[in-house]
């Protein structure tokens, strides 16, 4: 029987970044359940990139409900900046470092392990699903949704969580949006024509408006997650320093509680900064749900009294990013989980300490058997 730790190396071998086919790694793990039962969905991202998610069913003693792992076996892209191989696991003072050791490879061998260690049925079905692309589009997760067939399902989504359990994640509300102008000579640039004909002058009213609607909404706090936020992230304008600009662009997202729903925030942002300029245009919107769970859940519940016989100083956490997990919100039982800290991903030389690696193991065999 492999250890954690080789399941892990295993893993760390095979390249799995988003812009890859998956289907050797998914070959790779289905290789470890010859005898259970087994189902491959197919799915085609927007960029023609195939790509396969695996589920293992594990047969459990009440088949009235499910407990699901989902497991995203895609890494982002490796970069020169690494002083090892990204694809051979290295060891260097009890930290394990290769490219998708802590997001998520690590929580998955953890999770394979436990699996292949277990001693007689699980609680519930159990479900393992090994998906991919979540670091670009999440084709595989929206794939698993679509097909589902889980009984009363609870999910527990695999990233590292800093020994917390995660009960909630804000949604995402991200927009590109345009304003025109009319180019014409910088001598010509008075207030007047500025306000007029100036998109970048445009823009910065705009600018104004979003600061201080985001301050606004900075004063309100959560519990887990803190306050929504906002990132104005890239602006393109103008063509020389003597023409007036005839055309400026900002792509921004808000980071918003779950109180709110992406959706509609996009929409009342959008007449908001009509009142300022009545020609904007909006290009582009992302729209991403968050997801909030009470932490007297019973999966939650229990899943931190499992943790908190390891780490005493583990409890209910958010997470700061973004996961698959907020497209599943409307399950009452939904949290993250995992070995690591996200503070180690998408980084080059990323590692994941190798005695919370093997800790996991036992934690997530005693939460497939129910077990506190």
């Amino acid at each position: 029987m492999k250890s954690v730790v080789e399941i892990l190396s295993d893993l760390v071998s095979i390249p799995s970044a988003s812009s890859l086919d998956n289907t050797p790694i998914i070959e790779l793990i289905s290789g470890w359940f010859p005898d259970h039962e087994k189902t491959i969905q197919e799915w085609t991202r927007k960029d023609s990139v195939p790509g396969k998610n695996l589920i293992v069913k594990i047969p459990g003693a009440d088949q009235s409900s499910s407990l699901v792992f989902e497991c995203h076996m895609d890494t982002v892209p490796t970069s020169s900046e690494w002083e090892t191989d990204p694809f051979k696991l290295v060891e260097k003072e009890e930290k394990l470092y290769g490219l998708g050791s802590c997001d998520t490879k690590g929580g998955v061998a953890a999770l394979i392990h436990a699996v292949l260690n277990l001693e007689g049925k699980p609680a519930t079905d159990t479900y393992l699903v090994f998906s991919g692309d979540e670091e670009v589009s999440c084709s595989g997760v929206k794939k698993l949704k679509e097909d589902m067939f889980f009984a009363n399902p609870s999910f527990v989504f695999l990233e590292p969580t800093d020994r917390k359990v995660l009960v909630a994640q804000r949604g995402l509300a991200g927009m590109t949006i345009s304003v025109a102008g009319k180019a014409q000579h910088a001598s010509y640039a008075t207030p007047e024509a500025n306000a007029k004909h100036s998109a970048i002058y445009k823009m910065s009213k705009i600018l104004d408006v979003l600061i201080k609607d985001a301050e606004e909404m900075a004063q309100e706090q959560d519990e887990f997650l803190g306050s929504n936020t906002q990132n104005l992230g890239v602006i393109n304008g103008g063509t020389a320093r003597n023409v007036m600009p005839d055309k400026c662009t900002l792509s921004f997202d808000r980071r918003i509680l779950p109180k709110y729903e992406p959706s509609a925030e996009i929409v009342r942002i959008t007449e908001l900064l009509k009142t300022v300029a009545a020609d904007v245009e909006v290009s582009h919107k992302d729209i991403l749900p968050s997801f909030n769970t009470k932490k007297d859940a019973p999966l939650p519940s229990q899943t931190l009294n499992i943790l908190k016989k390891v780490y005493l100083e583990a409890d209910f956490g958010g997470f700061q990013a973004w996961s698959e997990a907020g497209l599943f919100a409307e399950f009452e039982n939904v949290i993250i989980l995992g070995p690591g800290s996200i503070a180690q991903a998408h980084k080059a030389n990323e590692f994941i300490d190798k005695k919370e690696l093997e800790s996991y193991s036992p934690i997530l065999k005693k939460i497939i058997m129910g077990t506190v």
